[in-house]
């Protein structure tokens, strides 16, 4: 799921989390292969010979080989299994609110068992109603996206698609800013000065004076 094919609208995106480098239409021709050669039978007989001192017909080493190409597919497909469920929980737990339930794309192996290869967590990367809240909820998209330590290069597309909304709030905070400062230098420099105040500093300069030449009023009171 290499490609932005999980959008719901515009949003939201989706994290499509498989195992890096894993060829997952050549897992699903081996194990045919393998369920064909359970399922078939020898058409030929071959000689009661011993192959390697361990076995008593060809027929046994084939057998042998067969239960070893199924141990060792099943173990692969393990692996792959608690691979892409980690990525997929990364996703999720990093995503909290913002992050789906992850799912995921299953095979079945040659003992019977259905084995993840493949999986997506949906993820909101709208912005929010205000500069503020964008930028705390692409914080954690971005963190969510880039949360395994090996993100695929659709998670590292939706990390860019974030970071872009982030940085877009950023400027929008700033411009919010910007305004506001404006605003507050020019109703200062628009506040009215009342006739009291402007005649203020020379009532007190006079009563300076008087006070000052009539010290028989300073001393009654």
């Amino acid at each position: 799921m290499g490609s932005l094919n999980g959008i719901i609208g515009s949003y939201p995106l989706r994290l499509p989390l498989k195992a890096n480098d894993i060829d997952y239409s050549a897992i699903a021709s081996r194990i045919k292969a393998v369920e064909n050669t359970i399922n078939s039978e020898a058409t030929e007989k071959n000689n009661n010979q011993e192959k390697n001192g361990f076995f008593s017909s060809s027929k046994d080493f084939e057998k042998k080989i067969k239960e070893m190409e199924i141990r060792r597919l099943i173990a692969e497909l393990q692996s792959i299994d608690a691979k892409v469920k980690a990525h997929e929980m990364a996703h999720a737990s990093v995503g909290g609110q913002y992050a789906g339930s992850p799912s995921y794309s299953y095979v079945k192996g040659p003992d019977g068992r259905l084995y993840a290869v493949a999986g997506e967590v949906p993820i909101d990367v709208s912005p929010e109603d205000t500069p503020e809240k964008t930028i705390a909820k692409m914080q954690q998209v971005i963190a969510a996206a880039l949360a395994p330590a090996d993100p695929s290069p659709q998670d590292y597309k939706v990390a860019a698609l974030a970071s872009q909304q982030l940085n877009q709030a950023y400027a929008e905070l700033a411009k919010e800013k910007a305004e506001k400062q404006k605003e507050e230098i020019e109703n200062t420099k628009a506040e009215p000065v009342s006739e009291e105040d402007m005649l203020r500093p020379a009532i007190e300069k006079l009563s300076f004076i008087v006070v000052k030449s009539s010290p028989s009023f300073c001393l009654t009171y």
